[in-house]
């Protein structure tokens, strides 16, 4: 054989892999040869363990229980001696190992285990002091506040009692302005100044000028006014003995009766301006005075008025509930008659008044008339005090004239024998 450095180089650099692998091929056979003993020998020592931690309960469900395996653990380590000759150096130097780790691992629980246990038990007598302590501290807590709450409750209803007393009560006529009774406030609840009225001389209550205090009045004297009496309280402290009337109240106050149709309308008119702009809230019931004392009837041609532009019967309130205060919840007061809103709103006042009662009574207005030259001529009399003495002498010149005029077709009716429709 020739030198090595006479080789050439490719011989060499076979040479050295052929070395290589047949060193890759010992290495991986002793490899293979290792892990199977070792794997057949961990097996042995390790069988017990797998076998208890895969055994099943009476049940069928899987049992992993650390106390279960801690014994096993230990019985096995306790029998190393005994396997030292049936296992190499190697296996047993690895089971000394295991078995140092897992009896410092069982230590290491079973204190801890003792300190749980000490620590339940010292937590268990300390509830059994804290306990009856922590109750009678919060029953005291619990009493206190009860008695607290108590205190407050009684002052509170003292303040309320009060405050019901409180409620004064001042005639709705004052004398002191009978000589302007119509003018300003007027001398119908003369305390509520003009100011406070809106601008179509309407009091609302409550509102903010009453310091959202409810009306009431006391009495229902239906002849003298000064024995009628009014005053404001609030909601949740009304007056003893009260009677609460829920939803909206009118209340009108009037020199004149309302059994003449002119002078109710001019009393009530105001109240058909505001219920054409107020669709929202819709009256219960409408309480009348004449000079502060409690109205009881109201005349026909006025009741079919509000009827037709309310759209339902509007009921008259003689507040009949007793000897107590009657409170409204909401009230709308007007104490002014037509003649204090501008001309604009008397004109809006009679133009919803006549188209409203044209569809109550299902009247329609031609446009168009076949005969320009022939109309109606109707003398609407009345009866009593402002009668005519001889009705029919009054009626004889009026018709006569009329036969003067072409197309002139005259009538003499009594007011108070048409139906509201038909006048």
């Amino acid at each position: 054989m020739k030198p090595t450095a006479d080789l050439p180089f490719h011989y060499l650099r076979a040479r050295c892999f052929y070395v290589f692998s047949f060193c890759m091929a010992i290495f991986s056979l002793t490899a293979v040869v290792t892990f199977q003993l070792t794997a057949f020998s961990v097996g042995q020592w390790f069988e017990p363990i797998w076998r208890t931690a895969s055994s099943a309960n009476s049940s069928g469900v899987q049992e992993l229980n650390s106390q279960t395996i801690d014994g096993k653990v230990l019985q096995l380590c306790a029998l190393r001696d005994d396997l030292a000759g049936k296992f190499n150096q190697l296996d047993m130097a690895k089971l000394e190992a295991f078995c140092k780790r897992e009896l410092l691992l069982i230590n290491v629980r079973n204190k801890l285990n003792d300190l749980d246990n000490i620590s339940l038990q010292r937590l268990a007598s300390s509830q059994k002091i804290l306990d009856p302590l922590l109750r009678g501290i919060t029953e005291g807590k619990d009493k206190e506040m009860m008695n607290r709450t108590n205190q407050l409750q009684q002052r509170i209803d003292a303040v309320g009692k009060m405050v019901k007393d409180s409620v004064t009560f001042i005639p709705l006529k004052d004398l002191r302005f009978e000589s302007k009774s119509e003018a300003g406030h007027t001398w119908f609840m003369s305390s509520f100044y003009q100011s406070i009225e809106d601008g179509n001389g309407f009091l609302h209550f409550p509102s903010n000028a009453s310091k959202h205090r409810i009306l009431c009045v006391v009495g229902r004297e239906h002849s003298d006014g000064t024995k009628n009496g009014y005053g404001l309280a609030w909601r949740d402290y009304l007056p003893p003995n009260s009677t609460l009337l829920p939803g909206l109240t009118f209340v009108a106050e009037s020199n004149y009766d309302y059994g003449n149709l002119w002078h109710a309308l001019m009393s009530l008119g105001p109240f058909v301006l505001w219920n054409s702009n107020n669709h929202s809230v819709m009256p219960k019931r409408i309480v009348l005075y004449n000079k502060g004392a409690v109205v009881h009837e109201m005349g026909s041609w006025i009741s079919e008025v509000l009827h037709s532009v309310i759209g339902y019967k509007l009921p008259l309130d003689i507040l009949d509930y007793g000897s107590g205060p009657i409170c409204f919840e909401q009230s709308l007061v007007n104490r002014h008659s037509f003649g204090s809103l501008s001309s604009e709103s008397r004109h809006k006042a009679f133009d919803v008044i006549r188209s409203k009662v044209r569809a109550f009574c299902n009247i329609t207005i031609a446009t168009k008339r076949n005969d320009i030259s022939a109309f109606n001529f109707t003398l609407l009399t009345r009866a009593g005090g402002r009668s005519f003495k001889n009705e029919s002498i009054v009626s004889s010149i009026f018709e006569k004239e009329c036969r003067k005029v072409p197309g002139c077709h005259f009538r003499n009716i009594r007011a108070n024998n048409l139906s509201f429709c038909d006048q």
